[in-house]
């Protein structure tokens, strides 16, 4: 495409006056990224996303975005990350262990020949455990099994989300929204019923972390590392340190942390558990790479878990980690390999 058009072309989407801009080349990329108020993503993309897990930090623009990222970016800093470090050794432990008693309970009974592991699942599974625990101090347990109700919930709409489904049917309920209220089909009411049980376990979670604010009265600060437990600080209803005096309009509301709650879990699930994957596929294709990976990574692992180490030596493994050589090389060559030839223009 890029031969015949070029970098930057002009698309149209449905009908002759909505005219869009796709462009790959780095300039322009990074021109659209800078003057994010001047180039918004379309309202049509807004609005599906938004009917999914709200007005979030994917479907928001303007000061609610700014907002929104503002509020968010603690969470991500290089501090927190390391405090992390040990949720996803000790969920990495756990699938592990779950596979081998897989494993171990194949070769016990009569099935004979190889057992078979859906990868993909099974990662996605643990991802969810990840993101629940390091993200909201919530445990889904997917690996130890999937009945949890807010994991059944997010899986199910994200099912419908990236389903063919009735393309038709889904532009309809773009352009004329009212029509999905009036006449829902099945794909519809699966979305609804999910995005209820989520709205009830969340705000179960944001009112906890807020009697959690109203028991300290503000006079300690909170110790919790989640995304949830930074994202309190700026509740409107409550302050979270009386040294701290923040303007009206830096104080998100309880629908903003609902709408949180569902980008990050969006945008953090599937994307992690499918990266995954892949780069597990492509060292299985080249077990000589698996192999000289394996060795790196088991030369800074704990010989005695994660749970014992003190903040010091978490640091020390985050950073350590971090620093690997190969690892870096092997995590960039996947996802070069993953994406594409035109690889190169989104690095």
């Amino acid at each position: 495409m890029v031969l015949k058009y070029g970098r930057s072309i002009r698309i149209r989407g449905i009908g002759p006056w909505d005219t869009r801009l796709l462009t790959l080349d780095p300039v322009s990329v990074a021109h659209v990224l800078k003057n994010s108020t001047v180039y918004q993503k379309p309202w049509q993309s807004r609005r599906l996303i938004s009917n999914l897990i709200g007005i979030g930090m994917l479907s928001s623009e303007g000061q609610v975005h700014k907002r929104q990222r503002r509020v968010s970016s603690p969470a991500f800093s290089i501090q927190n990350l390391r405090a992390l470090v040990p949720v996803v050794f000790f969920k990495g432990v756990k699938l592990r262990d779950r596979w081998m008693d897989m494993i171990l309970e194949h070769e016990n009974t009569d099935a004979g020949g190889a057992l078979r592991i859906d990868v993909c699942h099974w990662i996605s599974r643990a991802t969810f455990d990840v993101i629940g625990s390091a993200g909201f101090a919530y445990e889904f347990n997917a690996i130890k099994d999937e009945t949890n109700e807010l994991f059944r919930a997010y899986k199910e709409m994200f099912e419908v989300a990236i389903s063919q489904g009735n393309v038709l049917r889904t532009i309809m309920n773009i352009y004329f929204p009212f029509l999905s209220a009036l006449f829902p089909d099945e794909s519809m009411r699966t979305v609804e019923r999910c995005k209820q049980v989520i709205h009830r376990v969340a705000s179960q979670l944001i009112e906890e972390n807020k009697r959690n604010i109203a028991r300290t009265q503000g006079s300690e600060p909170l110790s919790g590392k989640d995304i949830l437990s930074l994202l309190s600080r700026f509740f409107k209803p409550v302050k979270s340190n009386s040294a701290i005096d923040l303007p009206a309009e830096d104080r998100i509301s309880d629908e903003d942390i609902l709408n949180s709650i569902s980008t990050f879990m969006c945008a953090g699930a599937d994307t992690s558990s499918l990266t995954v994957t892949w780069t597990l596929l492509l060292l299985a294709e080249n077990p000589e790479v698996q192999t000289r990976l394996r060795a790196e990574l088991l030369a800074v692992a704990p010989k005695d878990g994660v749970e014992s180490l003190t903040h010091e030596e978490i640091a020390s493994l985050y950073d350590n980690t971090a620093n690997l050589p190969y690892l870096h090389n092997v995590c960039r060559e996947s996802l070069r390999e993953i994406w594409g030839e035109d690889a190169w223009a989104f690095k």
